[in-house]
């Protein structure tokens, strides 16, 4: 007897957005197949995939194929096999939540495509999340890809500012921590 279950293809997460592993390894990949000359004028235009809003992000140690695994097992378990089964779950709100082996939490969604339905994100209050306005984390992203690219760029307000306003297309600071908290989103980035 087979046994029916989701398709890891039918998962869909905005990892720049949601999970900080994944998005370090984004960087360090995107830097090793990056031409030198426009590595961050390019690489900062991918970031935009994270949008404008407020960014819940996944810090724990479940990489992305863990976490859609671990759903799957779950869905699983409460007889929830396909797509049509899965949208049963969204007859009295419009999201579900699962708590996962590490303690996080996340949620789960309908996707606006068919072959991608499992829209997933981390919970905004739990084990394992971390919460900033999609700029700030924009900002600690770009600031880390220049680190990785100039052993003697410094994360100083300067800097920051240049950052932001010649790449991000973003006002500039008066303080580090201004807008959201820059330091902490960047601090994540190089202990993660």
């Amino acid at each position: 007897m087979t046994t029916k279950h989701h398709s890891y293809k039918a998962f869909i997460i905005n990892n720049l957005k949601h999970h900080a592993l994944s998005t370090k390894e984004f960087c360090l990949q995107y830097k090793l197949h990056s031409e030198e000359k426009n590595s961050i004028k390019s690489f900062t235009k991918e970031l935009k995939r994270i949008g404008n809003n407020i960014t819940d992000i996944y810090i724990g140690k479940l990489s992305i194929f863990n976490i859609e695994h671990e759903i799957s097992f779950k869905l699983k378990e409460i007889n929830v096999l396909n797509f049509n089964d899965f949208l049963s779950l969204f007859k009295k709100r419009d999201y579900y939540k699962i708590e996962l082996s590490d303690g996080s939490v996340w949620i789960l969604r309908l996707g606006k495509n068919l072959s991608q339905y499992i829209h997933i994100h981390p919970a905004r209050i739990g084990k394992q999340t971390i919460r900033f306005t999609a700029n700030t984390w924009k900002t600690a992203l770009a600031c880390y890809f220049s680190s990785m690219h100039d052993p003697l760029f410094e994360f100083h307000i300067n800097n920051i500012n240049w950052i932001r306003t010649t790449y991000l297309e973003l006002p500039t600071v008066k303080k580090i921590n201004q807008e959201g908290n820059i330091i902490e989103a960047y601090k994540l980035l190089l202990e993660t």
